[in-house]
């Protein structure tokens, strides 16, 4: 997520997302550098079922993550200063370096459901046809096992990062998914679909940047 408007009040409804990936993997923790596939969020990949409950919860809680960052300066800043020696400070435009502007943030997704209980087994669930269209959720309470419904998610905080390394990943796959449309509809490719989420963080990072700039012109009486 990032901001364009790093010091307003109302600076929650101003972080923008972009980036959406996930990281496939048999490990509950990965990297692309330990085997992990990196592939882009899609609203077609959710099942319809799930699909506006889990971008709305990645989406909020994406901003809880980024408000709690940026409010930790005024919890820390005294001790910050205590241990190193050194304000926290702030850049020529008067934003404190303690606000992030952008971070990518990585998220576990837990499913919530209608009862409590242990997921034990997640089991494909077929139509007449033996095709597959979707999933039943095996739970334990200690005492049976039942089929649990998903009523909600919860999204677990890893970790806040930069994550510029993963940015041509993702460039790379919206070459592909273009590419796919593109042949499909027999038509060239529209490279303007390309590279849209880098525009999201890129365009943030240019108003921040010309904010910097004409705070310079006021320095030198220019």
């Amino acid at each position: 997520m990032s901001t364009d408007k790093p010091t307003a009040r109302d600076r929650r409804k101003h972080w923008h997302s972009s980036h959406p990936i996930t990281l496939n993997s048999t490990q509950l923790i990965t990297n692309v550098g330990r085997g992990g596939t990196l592939e882009l969020l899609r609203p077609t990949d959710i099942r319809p079922e799930h699909r506006e409950a889990i971008l709305h919860a990645l989406d909020e809680a994406g901003r809880d993550v980024m408000e709690a960052m940026a409010a930790f300066e005024s919890r820390a800043a005294k001790q910050y200063e205590k241990e190193t020696g050194d304000p926290v400070g702030a850049d020529l435009t008067g934003v404190s370096y303690g606000i992030p502007r952008y971070l990518m943030l990585d998220f576990l997704l837990r499913p919530e459901f209608d009862r409590p209980g242990d997921l034990v087994e997640i089991m494909p669930d077929v139509d007449e046809t033996g095709h597959r269209i979707g999933s039943q959720f095996l739970l334990s309470d200690g005492t049976e096992s039942f089929v649990g419904k998903i009523t909600g998610w919860t999204m677990i905080l890893i970790e806040p990062n930069i994550g510029i390394g993963l940015w041509d990943r993702v460039a790379l796959r919206e070459i592909e998914h273009e590419r796919e449309r593109a042949r499909e509809a027999g038509k060239p490719m529209d490279w303007n679909l390309v590279g849209r989420n880098a525009r999201v963080v890129l365009r943030d990072l240019t108003r921040a940047g010309a904010d910097y700039l004409a705070a310079l012109a006021k320095t030198h009486g220019k």
